[in-house]
């Protein structure tokens, strides 16, 4: 999806820059918050730990530290806890993100690849604290101890907005100048003017 972004960031680009009309820029713009939605769905998924390991929806096999089994721990930490400990508070999470920075590898042959498996693995990290806390009771949003959950998967939430700015810019960065549309664009903008 990032490289389907920066080929979509070609063409309005040109459009923008050689006079596409109001109705084609608007659809080069609808292409690219198309893409750029899904990949907030990716994105955002690859930050909630559970998406990274085998224990998705319940620790399975060998359990010596008695987490859950619960086939509903997904849904929990998805919405459930959130619903419980009432909601999002976007408010507060905005500006703990900072401005997007280009990813500083991704003109290398795979650099994007490893910086997504870096941020992949850097959560998965976290599938045995979070189990650890269901198991403390920090995730029942009941209570003080109930709540300790929310900090970090509020964490969570920043870290997977401000991993989607970086790429989202670093696509517009890194897209190639689309040169048949730009000539394809100035030759009609050139023969409308001779039209006239």
């Amino acid at each position: 999806y990032y490289e389907k972004l920066k080929s979509d960031f070609a063409p309005l680009n040109a459009m923008r820059k050689y006079g596409g009309t109001p109705t084609e820029i608007a659809n080069a713009e609808a292409d690219c918050i198309y893409v750029m939605g899904v990949m907030g769905h990716f994105v955002g998924d690859g930050a909630q730990p559970l998406h990274t390991t085998k224990h998705f929806n319940g620790w399975v096999g060998p359990n010596p530290k008695g987490y859950t089994t619960k086939t509903t721990f997904h849904a929990w930490i998805d919405g459930g806890y959130f619903k419980k400990t009432g909601g999002i508070k976007v408010e507060q999470l905005v500006g703990k993100i900072q401005p997007a920075t280009r990813i500083a590898n991704a003109g290398e042959p795979d650099g994007m690849f490893h910086d997504v498996v870096a941020y992949l693995v850097a959560q998965n990290k976290f599938v045995e604290p979070l189990y650890q806390m269901e198991k403390d009771g920090r995730l029942t949003g009941e209570g003080d101890k109930g709540m300790e959950g929310v900090p970090f998967l509020d964490g969570q939430l920043v870290k997977a907005g401000q991993m989607l700015g970086n790429i989202w810019l670093t696509a517009w960065l890194e897209a190639p100048d689309d040169t048949y549309l730009a000539r394809e664009l100035k030759q009609r903008n050139a023969a409308d003017s001779q039209s006239k």
